[in-house]
């Protein structure tokens, strides 16, 4: 599990890292955008942690 929690880790760094990048293409309005998908990976990241520390 702890393998899976890694992988997990390293793809929503990519997918915000990635947004970040499209966000400097379109100006303000995409960095609201990547504000507000990265609260949403970051709850969805904690949840996902907390699910597989349960599991333990």
């Amino acid at each position: 599990m702890e393998i899976g929690a890694r992988l997990f880790s390293i793809l929503a760094i990519l997918v915000i890292a990635g947004l970040q990048l499209g966000a400097w293409y379109l100006g303000f309005n995409g960095q609201v955008t990547v504000l507000t998908t990265t609260s949403i990976v970051g709850l969805l990241a904690f949840a996902t942690g907390l699910k597989i520390d349960l599991k333990k």
